[in-house]
């Protein structure tokens, strides 16, 4: 029997940014074969994945808990890659790296270390082709007001079931003089 995994995101919820991914994958898709493409409707950024999981509501309460986080602004960026340029393993939009999403990051770290590269993955698992000049999504921003614990169903469209869903709504905190 196959093991349930589980992930931590923020889900894309903006139509225009939603469009324009769809856009950039559609544009991959002509030059290139992947095993895996991602659906509009699991566009994401990855917080922290989690695999199997013993203790679901340990981690809802912890979602729940990211309520006191203020809602912010990201913007997608460059078409990027990980993995050999000739034939990347993973192609993804890259995400403005801010210091709000960098301490949601850090809240569901729990003290482990981890690299942060945030993205939105497009296609995975290359077959054959070669990256295309894609157009930046730069000045495109969306609002992040909610982070949610996401189920993976392999194999399924869409592959991704929120869980539970916490809406940010903490106050931005603010320095005076």
């Amino acid at each position: 029997m196959k093991s349930t995994h589980y992930f931590l995101g923020v889900p894309v919820k903006n139509i225009i940014i939603k469009e324009r991914l769809l856009e950039n994958r559609k544009k991959l898709q002509q030059q290139m074969d992947y095993k895996v493409w991602t659906a509009p409707e699991d566009f994401h950024l990855t917080l922290r994945f989690l695999g199997e999981v013993e203790d679901i509501e340990y981690w809802k309460e912890k979602v729940a808990g990211a309520s006191a986080f203020p809602p912010f602004d990201l913007e997608i960026g460059e078409v990027g890659f990980f993995g050999n340029p000739q034939h990347p393993r993973v192609v993804f939009q890259s995400v403005s790296h801010s210091e709000e999403l960098q301490r949601l990051f850090n809240y569901f770290q729990e003290g482990e270390a981890g690299r942060f590269h945030p993205h939105i993955t497009l296609a995975k698992k290359w077959r054959k082709g070669e990256l295309p000049e894609i157009e930046s999504g730069s000045f495109l921003s969306w609002d992040v007001d909610t982070c949610t614990l996401f189920k993976v169903h392999p194999g399924s469209i869409p592959k991704y079931e929120p869980v539970t869903s916490v809406t940010l709504k903490g106050q931005v905190k603010r320095w005076h003089n």
